[in-house]
């Protein structure tokens, strides 16, 4: 399994790269840079967790964005996703080389001005892209602490011998295996029903709320802004 990769007709307007003849390059840099600015931007941890498990709700909503309430902020916020910042970095290593390779040397001898103009534009929105990017990290912090030490209220516990039943309004991208905390211990939660119920393998406890991470923020990838 390959962690997922942009497709050569994802480049298509803002993104438009010239292909034709440059088809088979633009492949290779999309299989060269996806996975080192997936692992960067997300951390290798959870980018392995990603491959082979595109199709859980949380993973599917890091990869294609995703509109949610930020808890801390008290605000909507909107994550572009990883898969539109892939488009950007390789839209960015792709010109760059592209820019370097027909502007240095004896080639620019030859350009004519108006090729060189575009070929700056061109550079100079790799930058902008870039730089939108840096932009979306925060965004990907704010969307994972968001799932950091979330606390949910507990509505109701049902002793079923040896295995408690919780109910809740919310378990928010929670799946079968995941870990809550309930009073300082950690359980692993089964049977999940969304935003209704979980259970647990307990004594009978009291509590009015559990506490999850699904995320470690301390993993994201750190990007400077750059300069054209």
């Amino acid at each position: 399994m390959s962690f997922p990769t942009p497709a050569i007709t994802d480049f298509i307007g803002a993104y438009e790269i010239k292909q034709g003849t440059y088809d088979r390059q633009l492949q290779q840099y999309i299989k060269q840079f996806t996975p080192k600015y997936a692992r960067r931007t997300l951390g290798v941890k959870l980018y392995d967790a990603i491959i082979g498990n595109t199709g859980l709700q949380r993973n599917a909503d890091l990869l294609a964005g995703v509109s949610y309430f930020n808890e801390e902020l008290k605000e909507q916020r909107y994550f572009e996703g990883i898969n539109q910042m892939l488009i950007r970095w390789i839209y960015f290593e792709y010109n760059r080389d592209y820019y370097r390779s027909s502007i240095s040397g004896q080639v620019s001898t030859n350009l004519e001005n108006s090729i060189k103009a575009s070929l700056l534009e061109q550079n100079g929105k790799s930058f902008d892209f870039w730089n939108q990017n840096v932009e979306q990290m925060c965004e990907l912090y704010y969307f994972q602490k968001n799932y950091t030490n979330r606390t949910i209220a507990i509505n109701a516990i049902f002793d079923n011998t040896g295995t408690l039943l919780i109910t809740t309004s919310d378990t928010k991208y929670l799946i079968n295996g995941d870990k809550v905390f309930i009073n300082g211990i950690e359980y692993e939660i089964s049977n999940v029903i969304d935003n209704t119920s979980f259970e647990i393998t307990s004594p009978l406890i009291e509590s009015t709320e559990y506490i999850y991470t699904l995320f470690d923020v301390k993993n994201i990838g750190v990007f400077k802004p750059l300069i054209g």
